[in-house]
This record gives structure tokens, C-alpha cells and sequence, in this order.
């Protein structure tokens, strides 16, 4: 798979070289369930993991010297994401609930 980092498209379906950060076509949740979507695939797929580490490097939010162009739907909680990754926070899987006792 290439994947090029000088655009990210966060399009619902999209596909090819731009599309490594875009949820599944039949994904029709707005910002929040795409946030979800995000951590999800942080913690059940490694590779994905990389991915948005790499994004989050070659992406300078708020920059002149920014490296990458985010588009789609949701680029703006895509840009908030990999700030924070950049600051080192990483995402935290929710605590599960007992329900055995």
C-alpha cells in the first residue's frame, strides 16, 4: 500500500493513496462517531496506529510549514487529533465496566 502524506482525505469511502484515514463508506456518523472511529482503529489495528503517528509528524497544524493538506468531512477533528498526538497524548482506552458483580 503507498500512502501520501502531502494529502489526507477523511471522505467517508474514499479510497487510494490520500484515503488511509477515511472511515468505511457505510460510515454515517457525524464528528463525534468518527472520533470513536479513530480510536478504534488506534487500538485494534497496529498499522493504522502508524499511520496516524506518521500523519501526525508530517502534518504541522496551525503552521506555514504545514506538509500536509487535510480534506473531507472531517479534517478539522483530524487536525485536533494529530495536534494532539504531537503533544505526546496519546489515546486511553475507556475503562470497562464489571457487569459480574
Amino acid at each position: 500500500m503507498i500512502l501520501d502524506f502531502n494529502c489526507i482525505d477523511t471522505t467517508p469511502g474514499a479510497t487510494g493513496c490520500h484515503a488511509f484515514l477515511a472511515p468505511p463508506a457505510n460510515f454515517a456518523g457525524g464528528s463525534w462517531e468518527y472520533m470513536a472511529w479513530l480510536k478504534d482503529q488506534w487500538f485494534d489495528d497496529l498499522g493504522f496506529r502508524q499511520y496516524l503517528l506518521s500523519a501526525a509528524i508530517f502534518h504541522k497544524a496551525g503552521t506555514r510549514q504545514s506538509t500536509s493538506k487535510i480534506i473531507g468531512p472531517f479534517a478539522d477533528g483530524l487536525v485536533r487529533v494529530l495536534a494532539k498526538l504531537r503533544e505526546g497524548k496519546m489515546p486511553e482506552r475507556a475503562p470497562r465496566l464489571d457487569l459480574a458483580s
